[in-house]
């Protein structure tokens, strides 16, 4: 197999740019803009950390358009490869260099987004909507932002705003196809997912199309079904218990007898053992690359995607549930793995009553008053606001 040689040099590799499309300094392009050139083609062929290197000596000119081209292109190759801290720290360098620039504080607010840092995000992309209110990625930015407070309705405009005005953009198209499943559109989602998946690098085995093309199996074999069929506006109040310090309620899948369910608010679907889905008559539909953490292609888990037709916990009865199953199962645990249940996955907000040990659940819970209420965002997991040691603002995901 044909391995590309590592290490090898930027400017070895632009003057091989050069050579191959003519002399683009002949044709009167700038050092920076060649050096973009390079940088996009790097992207095109999902060769992140290259393109990075190119998009940071581009960002080295006086040209302020290929500057802040060159600051996009770098937020965006960072964020391919999870360097969300490098990406906040090159977003404040690329605002700083031209605050005016509607682009710029977008880019920022993209840099600090990646970083959980949703409320400096939104400041920003405030920001550059209030220099240019039609910015496609300002607009994006602000969708994203209000369909993570479940605010979909605003979010599509600004959303379906974004894609038409810069269609090219792939993670416009991500996010679109994100509040379409939300507002179980999954016809519209699948095909937003695809436009996505299209504007990606040429890359078989990139862990992100990969994924990408799995969740639009999943969606389209929904067909005529309505997901999530039965939540309302009903609020929902179950017992629980304690065992191993998880919180476990009682339910039914598919009708079968009562099973325990971990509530887990870090699932994004309903997930299965391999052995219970197969009592329940849970058939898997595709493969799903899922819990990635850090570098592409490490710490990713494959998981079948399945439709669990009739989920029941308590009051609760929900059809065409979204579920994934765990098979293969993790080697070596001191016990097998349980069936785990997250209400926000469903749409649905939840209190727990550790002294009555009642779950309650609804789509907007019953006006309570409490010591401590947090600002969160649903960016597919609970993410809310905290601080590291002091000073470092960081977001937790609820768990």
């Amino acid at each position: 197999m044909h391995r590309r040689p590592q290490g090898l040099s930027l400017a070895l590799v632009l003057g091989a740019l050069i050579a191959g499309h003519g002399s683009l300094a002949a044709q009167g392009q700038s050092p920076a803009a060649t050096l973009l050139q390079a940088a996009d083609a790097f992207m095109t062929n999902a060769r992140y950390r290259e393109a990075v290197l190119a998009y940071r000596s581009a960002r080295n000119t006086d040209d302020a358009v290929v500057r802040v081209r060159a600051g996009v292109g770098e937020i965006r190759a960072l964020h391919r490869i999870a360097a969300y801290i490098d990406g906040r720290i090159v977003g404040a360098a690329v605002a700083a260099a031209d605050p005016a620039d509607a682009n710029a504080l977008a880019i920022y607010g993209d840099g600090l987004w990646g970083s959980a840092l949703f409320l400096e995000a939104e400041a920003q992309y405030a920001a550059a909507l209030a220099i240019d209110p039609s910015n496609a990625r300002a607009r994006h930015g602000r969708g994203r932002s209000l369909g993570a407070q479940h605010r979909f309705d605003d979010a599509l405009a600004d959303l379906l705003h974004a894609t038409k005005t810069d269609p090219g953009e792939a993670a416009y198209w991500c996010s679109l196809a994100s509040v379409y499943e939300q507002l179980r559109r999954y016809p519209d989602a699948a095909a937003a997912l695809t436009q996505y998946v299209t504007l990606l690098p040429k890359n078989n085995d990139d862990p992100i199309a990969l994924a990408a093309r799995a969740q639009v199996e999943f969606l389209r074999s929904f067909k005529t079904r309505m997901p999530l069929e039965g939540i309302s506006n009903q609020t929902h109040v179950v017992p629980f218990r304690i065992v191993n310090g998880h919180i476990v309620v009682k339910g039914r899948l598919n009708g079968q007898a009562p099973v325990d369910l971990i509530v887990d608010t870090g699932a994004e679907r309903v997930a299965l053992s391999a052995a219970m889905a197969r009592r329940a008559g849970v058939a898997p539909v595709g493969r799903l690359e899922t819990a990635g953490v850090g570098e592409l292609a490490r710490g990713f888990r494959s998981m079948e995607t399945a439709r669990l037709d009739q989920l029941e916990i308590g009051s609760l009865r929900v059809r065409n549930v979204p579920c994934l199953i765990k098979n293969p199962a993790l080697p070596a645990l001191p016990t097998p793995e349980g069936e785990v249940f997250s209400p926000l996955a469903l749409g649905l907000s939840i209190r727990v009553d550790y002294r009555r040990q009642e779950l309650t659940m609804a789509r907007r819970l019953p006006d309570a008053a409490y010591d401590v209420t947090l600002p969160l965002r649903m960016t597919r997991l609970a993410v809310v606001r905290g601080v590291i040691n002091g000073s470092s603002p960081a977001g937790f995901v609820v768990d």
